[in-house]
């Protein structure tokens, strides 16, 4: 089939969603794709940067950005908001400015990432070359009660949450990564969508020859309360003193008092943590090795990358049953799920880590599960698949 010419475009921070778009990019050039990128300067391009795949990118400036962290906290003060408001329309106007470089290059279609600032980009709107949106989440900030305090979610909807609603709306394709997803997505936006599964690369998360295991459970995520840090060391906290395992925390970034918050938690619940910031992948499979259980609980995960590197690397994981996550981890097949109780996550732990045969027996057949069912190559092919029916529209 003949490649098409791609551009990819996206705002996003360090994390899960810029580690997919950095494999999707990686492996539709290896398909034989001519993939151009286009991203503001507020992209972080030193996380897994896409220059390396597909050459230098266009960029788009764009001023310091206000403290978003702190407008969720509360309800911001009117100086503050009108600073909010005029930074959006500056992100407006780039992404009006990267859609029309992108319809002037010519490019068969545009698979399209998040915004940091209206999750669905303006860009959609404005875009004559056909678009594939993944989106990877809504708009949850708008959504859910955890992230926010009622007025400001409020706000949130009927601010940022009817750009994102239009933004969204306007694509001609909008991709997910999950059923659970999907409907969440389809609820919100009252699209159609179509389930795109993300991969693990099995050649990098692997099991080393010879791990040096550690004592500790392990978990991956942002310091921010949607992943659940908190559950999960007072899930800990219940477990005996005599019996109860260190927890390692590997996180990509933190606001230091978030860091403080939570090692103030661990305290008062007699966990130990330890931190470990932006480690190099090859660190992390080294952590993943020798973790003793890989646990998992962020509140209503999309996707989630961590359980299927834990399974890659052969070491058992418990996830929260909810979200996305039963649809990776299956209980006693690929992993294990606990409900979100921290009595019975903390009695599924004690279980896992006492009869330690079975939970090594459940782990040891994970690798060959991951590569063949949740794969890059597989992921990508159907990706391809929908970006060439997404470019097809153009001649409808």
């Amino acid at each position: 089939m003949k490649p098409l010419r791609i551009a990819v475009y996206h705002d996003l921070p360090s994390g899960g969603a810029k580690r997919a778009l950095r494999e999707q990019v990686r492996r539709l050039v290896e398909r034989g794709h001519d993939v151009h990128v286009y991203v503001p300067s507020t992209a972080d391009e030193r996380f897994l940067p896409l220059s390396e795949l597909a050459g230098e990118p266009t960029v788009f400036a764009r001023p310091p950005q206000p403290d978003r962290e702190k407008a969720l906290e509360g309800g911001p003060s009117p100086a503050a908001a009108l600073r909010w408001l005029s930074y959006l329309a500056g992100v407006r106007r780039t992404e009006h400015q990267a859609a029309s470089a992108i319809d002037a290059a010519g490019h068969d279609v545009a698979l399209v990432a998040a915004s940091q600032f209206t999750q669905a980009p303006w860009m959609l709107r404005r875009l004559s070359t056909p678009s594939l949106y993944y989106c990877q989440e809504p708009l949850r900030a708008a959504y859910e009660p955890r992230i926010a305090p009622p007025a400001t979610r409020f706000a949130i909807r009927h601010t940022l949450g009817r750009v994102d609603r239009a933004n969204t709306r306007a694509a001609s394709t909008v991709a997910v990564n999950s059923r659970f997803s999907a409907g969440n997505v389809g609820r919100i936006y009252g699209v159609a969508t179509r389930v795109n599964y993300l991969g693990v690369d099995a050649a990098r998360f692997r099991p080393l020859p010879r791990p040096e295991r550690g004592g500790y459970l392990l978990t991956v995520a942002a310091m921010h309360p949607l992943k659940g840090l908190d559950f999960l060391i007072d899930a800990v906290g219940r477990i005996p003193a005599d019996e109860r395992p260190p927890l390692a925390v590997v996180s990509d970034r933190a606001r230091e008092a978030e860091r403080a918050r939570v090692e103030a938690r661990a305290r008062d619940a007699g966990v130990d943590v330890h931190f470990h910031f932006r480690v190099p992948e090859e660190e992390l499979v080294r952590l993943y090795n020798g973790a003793r259980l890989v646990v998992y609980a962020p509140y209503a995960e999309p996707f989630g990358f961590v359980p299927l590197e834990a399974m890659a690397c052969a070491r058992p994981v418990l996830g929260v049953a909810e979200g996305g996550i039963p649809e990776t981890v299956v209980d006693g097949e690929t992993g294990f799920l606990a409900p979100r109780d921290p009595d019975a996550f903390a009695a599924r732990i004690r279980e896992l880590l006492r009869d330690s045969t079975r939970a090594e027996a459940v782990a040891s057949a994970a690798p060959a599960i991951v590569r063949e069912r949740w794969n890059w190559a597989r992921s990508v092919a159907g990706l391809d698949g929908l970006l060439r029916e997404t470019a097809a529209l153009r001649k409808r």
